[in-house]
Protein backbone atom coordinates (compact mmCIF):
# COMPACT_ATOMS: atom_id res chain seq x y z
CA UNK A 1 0.00 0.00 0.00
CA UNK A 2 1.34 3.43 -0.97
CA UNK A 3 1.41 6.20 1.62
CA UNK A 4 1.30 9.75 0.26
CA UNK A 5 2.82 11.55 3.25
CA UNK A 6 -0.46 13.10 4.42
CA UNK A 7 -2.19 12.06 7.62
CA UNK A 8 -5.09 13.19 9.76
CA UNK A 9 -4.71 14.73 13.21
CA UNK A 10 -7.47 14.62 15.80
CA UNK A 11 -7.02 16.90 18.80
CA UNK A 12 -9.33 18.43 21.39
CA UNK A 13 -9.20 22.20 21.74
CA UNK A 14 -8.15 23.26 25.25
CA UNK A 15 -10.21 26.45 24.95
CA UNK A 16 -13.66 25.29 23.82
CA UNK A 17 -13.34 21.51 24.37
CA UNK A 18 -14.35 20.62 20.82
CA UNK A 19 -12.71 17.70 19.01
CA UNK A 20 -11.12 18.92 15.77
CA UNK A 21 -9.79 16.93 12.80
CA UNK A 22 -7.05 18.39 10.57
CA UNK A 23 -4.80 17.26 7.71
CA UNK A 24 -1.02 17.25 8.17
CA UNK A 25 1.40 16.93 5.26
CA UNK A 26 5.08 16.17 5.71
CA UNK A 27 5.79 18.20 2.58
CA UNK A 28 4.23 21.31 4.18
CA UNK A 29 6.67 21.02 7.10
CA UNK A 30 9.75 20.33 5.03
CA UNK A 31 13.15 19.77 6.63
CA UNK A 32 13.16 22.77 8.95
CA UNK A 33 9.61 24.06 8.75
CA UNK A 34 6.77 24.45 11.20
CA UNK A 35 3.01 23.99 10.89
CA UNK A 36 0.42 25.31 13.33
CA UNK A 37 -3.25 24.35 13.62
CA UNK A 38 -5.83 26.61 15.20
CA UNK A 39 -9.36 25.92 16.34
CA UNK A 40 -12.40 27.73 14.97
CA UNK A 41 -12.63 29.45 18.37
CA UNK A 42 -9.12 30.90 17.69
CA UNK A 43 -7.41 28.65 20.26
CA UNK A 44 -4.17 26.83 19.41
CA UNK A 45 -4.64 23.11 18.76
CA UNK A 46 -1.03 22.06 18.18
CA UNK A 47 2.17 22.86 16.28
CA UNK A 48 4.58 20.48 14.56
CA UNK A 49 8.20 21.47 13.83
CA UNK A 50 10.92 19.56 11.98
CA UNK A 51 14.02 18.96 14.13
CA UNK A 52 16.15 17.27 11.51
CA UNK A 53 17.32 13.65 11.21
CA UNK A 54 13.74 12.46 10.87
CA UNK A 55 12.59 13.89 14.20
CA UNK A 56 9.75 16.30 14.98
CA UNK A 57 8.69 18.42 17.93
CA UNK A 58 4.98 18.48 18.71
CA UNK A 59 3.79 21.39 20.86
CA UNK A 60 0.30 20.77 22.22
CA UNK A 61 -1.64 22.70 24.89
CA UNK A 62 -3.01 20.61 27.75
CA UNK A 63 -6.08 21.85 29.56
CA UNK A 64 -5.43 19.52 32.49
CA UNK A 65 -1.87 20.71 33.14
CA UNK A 66 -2.62 24.30 32.06
CA UNK A 67 0.45 24.51 29.86
CA UNK A 68 2.02 23.43 26.58
CA UNK A 69 3.67 20.03 26.36
CA UNK A 70 6.65 19.65 24.03
CA UNK A 71 6.85 16.06 22.82
CA UNK A 72 9.60 14.87 20.48
CA UNK A 73 8.65 12.06 18.09
CA UNK A 74 10.23 10.28 15.17
CA UNK A 75 8.90 10.33 11.64
CA UNK A 76 8.09 6.63 11.91
CA UNK A 77 5.78 7.35 14.84
CA UNK A 78 3.52 9.76 12.96
CA UNK A 79 4.06 9.24 9.20
CA UNK A 80 2.41 5.86 9.02
CA UNK A 81 -1.01 4.50 8.03
CA UNK A 82 -1.76 3.17 11.52
CA UNK A 83 -3.14 5.38 14.28
CA UNK A 84 -0.68 6.73 16.85
CA UNK A 85 -1.60 8.60 20.03
CA UNK A 86 0.21 11.31 21.97
CA UNK A 87 -0.32 11.30 25.72
CA UNK A 88 -0.01 13.90 28.46
CA UNK A 89 3.26 13.00 30.25
CA UNK A 90 1.72 13.92 33.62
CA UNK A 91 -1.67 12.18 33.51
CA UNK A 92 -1.40 9.76 30.59
CA UNK A 93 -4.52 11.17 28.94
CA UNK A 94 -4.67 11.13 25.17
CA UNK A 95 -3.98 14.58 23.71
CA UNK A 96 -4.00 13.81 19.98
CA UNK A 97 -4.31 11.03 17.42
CA UNK A 98 -2.23 10.78 14.22
CA UNK A 99 -2.97 8.48 11.28
CA UNK A 100 -5.23 7.86 8.32
CA UNK A 101 -8.42 9.90 8.52
CA UNK A 102 -10.87 7.01 8.41
CA UNK A 103 -8.99 5.11 11.11
CA UNK A 104 -8.79 8.20 13.32
CA UNK A 105 -12.54 8.66 13.13
CA UNK A 106 -12.93 5.14 14.49
CA UNK A 107 -10.27 5.66 17.16
CA UNK A 108 -11.71 8.85 18.62
CA UNK A 109 -15.32 7.66 18.93
CA UNK A 110 -16.22 6.69 22.55
CA UNK A 111 -16.82 3.01 21.73
CA UNK A 112 -13.29 2.63 20.43
CA UNK A 113 -11.47 4.32 23.31
CA UNK A 114 -8.69 2.10 24.60
CA UNK A 115 -8.34 1.40 28.35
CA UNK A 116 -6.54 4.29 30.00
CA UNK A 117 -7.77 6.81 27.44
CA UNK A 118 -10.10 9.76 27.93
CA UNK A 119 -13.27 7.66 28.05
CA UNK A 120 -12.01 5.67 31.05
CA UNK A 121 -11.01 8.79 33.03
CA UNK A 122 -13.53 11.53 32.26
CA UNK A 123 -17.21 10.62 32.14
CA UNK A 124 -17.64 13.27 29.45
CA UNK A 125 -14.29 14.60 28.09
CA UNK A 126 -15.82 17.45 26.07
CA UNK A 127 -17.82 18.76 29.03
CA UNK A 128 -14.84 18.42 31.37
CA UNK A 129 -12.60 20.37 29.01
CA UNK A 130 -15.15 23.18 28.74
CA UNK A 131 -15.55 23.32 32.52
CA UNK A 132 -11.79 23.43 33.07
CA UNK A 133 -11.37 26.12 30.42
CA UNK A 134 -14.00 28.27 32.14
CA UNK A 135 -12.50 27.71 35.59
CA UNK A 136 -9.00 28.71 34.45
CA UNK A 137 -10.42 31.76 32.67
CA UNK A 138 -12.22 32.83 35.85
CA UNK A 139 -9.07 32.25 37.90
CA UNK A 140 -7.02 34.45 35.54
CA UNK A 141 -9.62 37.19 35.95
CA UNK A 142 -9.58 36.99 39.76
CA UNK A 143 -13.14 35.67 39.83
CA UNK A 144 -12.45 32.71 42.14
CA UNK A 145 -12.27 33.83 45.74
CA UNK A 146 -12.43 32.52 49.30
CA UNK A 147 -14.08 34.03 52.35
CA UNK A 148 -10.74 34.11 54.16
CA UNK A 149 -9.31 36.46 51.54
CA UNK A 150 -6.82 34.00 50.09
CA UNK A 151 -6.68 33.71 46.30
CA UNK A 152 -4.47 30.62 46.14
CA UNK A 153 -6.69 27.74 45.05
CA UNK A 154 -5.66 24.14 44.39
CA UNK A 155 -7.48 22.31 41.59
CA UNK A 156 -8.11 18.57 41.79
CA UNK A 157 -9.68 16.85 38.79
CA UNK A 158 -11.95 13.82 39.11
CA UNK A 159 -13.76 11.89 36.34
CA UNK A 160 -17.04 13.74 36.97
CA UNK A 161 -16.11 16.93 38.83
CA UNK A 162 -13.50 19.53 39.70
CA UNK A 163 -12.67 20.31 43.31
CA UNK A 164 -11.33 23.73 44.31
CA UNK A 165 -9.60 23.99 47.68
CA UNK A 166 -8.27 27.11 49.40
CA UNK A 167 -4.62 26.59 50.32
CA UNK A 168 -4.98 28.77 53.41
CA UNK A 169 -8.18 27.73 55.23
CA UNK A 170 -9.18 24.55 53.36
CA UNK A 171 -12.54 25.85 52.16
CA UNK A 172 -13.81 23.93 49.13
CA UNK A 173 -16.07 24.21 46.11
CA UNK A 174 -17.21 21.32 43.91
CA UNK A 175 -17.96 21.96 40.23
CA UNK A 176 -19.75 19.18 38.36
CA UNK A 177 -18.60 18.33 34.81
CA UNK A 178 -20.81 15.64 33.26
CA UNK A 179 -23.73 17.16 31.35
CA UNK A 180 -24.13 20.33 29.20
CA UNK A 181 -26.12 21.97 31.99
CA UNK A 182 -22.97 21.91 34.15
CA UNK A 183 -21.21 24.11 31.58
CA UNK A 184 -24.19 26.42 31.17
CA UNK A 185 -24.52 26.86 34.93
CA UNK A 186 -20.83 27.70 35.30
CA UNK A 187 -20.87 30.22 32.44
CA UNK A 188 -23.79 32.05 34.06
CA UNK A 189 -21.79 32.55 37.25
CA UNK A 190 -19.98 35.87 37.53
CA UNK A 191 -17.66 34.52 40.20
CA UNK A 192 -16.95 31.41 42.29
CA UNK A 193 -16.69 31.68 46.07
CA UNK A 194 -15.26 28.83 48.12
CA UNK A 195 -17.39 27.81 51.07
CA UNK A 196 -16.05 27.14 54.55
CA UNK A 197 -19.34 25.33 55.26
CA UNK A 198 -18.33 22.54 52.89
CA UNK A 199 -14.97 22.32 54.61
CA UNK A 200 -16.51 21.96 58.08
CA UNK A 201 -19.10 19.48 56.82
CA UNK A 202 -16.39 17.37 55.25
CA UNK A 203 -14.23 17.32 58.38
CA UNK A 204 -17.02 17.07 60.95
CA UNK A 205 -17.43 13.87 62.93
CA UNK A 206 -20.83 12.15 62.91
CA UNK A 207 -22.86 12.91 65.98
CA UNK A 208 -23.77 10.10 68.32
CA UNK A 209 -27.42 9.49 69.03
CA UNK A 210 -28.48 9.74 72.65
CA UNK A 211 -29.81 6.50 74.11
Amino acid sequence: MLFDGEIGVAVRCPECGKLELRRLSRFAIGKNGRVEFGCRCSGLLLAVSARGCGRYLVEIPCVVCVGVHEIEVTGREIWRPNVAALHCPETGLILAHFGRREQIEEAVCPAAEAPGGEATFFQNPEIMYQVLSRIYSMADGGLITCGCGCRWVEVTIFPDRVQLVCRDCGATRIVRAVVPEDVSRLRRMRHLRLSAVERHARNARPRRKRP
